[in-house]
């Protein structure tokens, strides 16, 4: 059974949503950081990481990590924004609910699913098997960071009416 999702995050669709959220990330990975303090050199899994925003921030301060991402060209770029930003970290294109083709139990001292990654699948318990996945793949002790939309936050912003312009890539504009 397809998954919107497996379609929906097409290259444009990743550029105009995570280009103009570059900068926020390196705000969000110093707040998990400064929550869940990890030793220099643990080792983090970036859950649908996307482009590899989060992941890249936190290579650049000395952790061991590894992004997953189920969109090819996601992962793709992933790599080749880690070349050019000159940091260590690993990119693999996998399904979250099923983490075992790619890591061992207990590997992870942290796994991450940030920017509203979670929730996604049709069958509720897919979810579930998401986060058994992220359970066996984290060390005992280990943490695990969710971050989700709040339905009613989301309702308020919405009423709202913003007007917000800008051209996420080269001729392409969008108006929110």
């Amino acid at each position: 059974m397809k998954e919107w999702w497996q379609k929906f995050f097409s290259p444009l669709v990743g550029e105009v949503m995570f280009c103009p959220r570059a900068a926020q990330a390196k705000v969000e990975v110093e707040q998990v950081l400064k929550n869940v303090r990890l030793p220099k050199g643990s080792r983090v899994l970036d859950l649908a990481c996307g482009t590899g925003r989060h992941s890249i921030q936190f290579a650049r301060r000395g952790l061991t990590v590894t992004g997953l991402d189920f969109t090819l060209n996601f992962v793709k770029t992933a790599k080749l924004d880690a070349r050019k930003e000159k940091v260590i970290a690993t990119f693999v294109r996998g399904d979250m609910k099923n983490l075992k083709p790619h890591f061992n139990a207990n590997e992870f001292d942290l796994v991450v699913s940030l920017f509203n990654s979670f929730g996604y699948f049709k069958v509720r318990s897919n979810d579930l098997k998401m986060l058994k996945e992220t359970y066996r793949v984290l060390k005992p002790g280990g943490r695990l960071v969710i971050n989700t939309l709040n339905g009613e936050g989301v309702k308020s912003v919405m009423n709202r009416p913003i007007s917000n312009g800008r051209e996420p890539i080269k001729n392409v504009f969008l108006i929110d």
